[in-house]
């Protein structure tokens, strides 16, 4: 976690900031000539600012593409992805709670995150599912169980102390009675 804060510090661009995150996850995502990475937009979802990035990677001699649609927290933490949806990235919409992708209605055309992140959207005929990589509430979960740890940690040297103390005091009072 100070990693990620200490990379964020560093690379103050924000495609970066992003670009990092998601190679820290899988370093596929190195940042060269073959590939593509773009920051779409931003949406709230969940009371949480959500970040849209989209990955395009060439490889190989017959020049084949990998296809990532990103999603971000706003603190570079890398949530998940939709892979292999196809499509020119000048021709979206966010809107409100959704993104409007430029297919036709009848095939599937949105994803709707009035609900949350969808785990399956239908985008041009296809059925995508989402990988999650981090949940959006990883950063808390994170900090509650260090919270926890350091509390409990307090409580076995408070328990050892009192212990010793005890101890001392028995052998102190045995010596006395003699």
């Amino acid at each position: 976690m100070i990693f990620l804060l200490l990379l964020i510090n560093v690379f103050s661009d924000e495609e970066n900031i992003y670009q990092k995150s998601a190679y820290e996850y899988d370093n596929i995502f190195a940042v060269n000539e073959n590939n593509e990475f773009k920051i779409l937009g931003n949406m709230e979802i969940e009371n949480k600012n959500i970040i849209f990035a989209n990955y395009v990677n060439i490889w190989g001699d017959s020049k084949r593409a990998s296809w990532k649609f990103m999603l971000f927290l706003e603190n570079g933490i890398f949530l998940g992805m939709y892979t292999g949806i196809v499509f020119d990235i000048e021709s979206i919409i966010i809107n409100d709670q959704m993104i409007i992708f430029p297919f036709d209605s009848k095939d599937g055309n949105i994803i709707d995150f009035s609900n949350g992140i969808p785990d399956r959207v239908w985008i041009d005929g296809y059925l995508y599912e989402y990988l999650e990589i981090n949940k959006p509430n990883k950063e808390i979960n994170s900090r509650l169980f260090l919270i926890i740890c350091i509390i409990i940690l307090f409580f076995v040297i408070l328990i050892i102390i009192i212990l010793v103390y005890l101890r001392t005091r028995k052998k102190n009072i045995s010596f006395y009675r003699k």
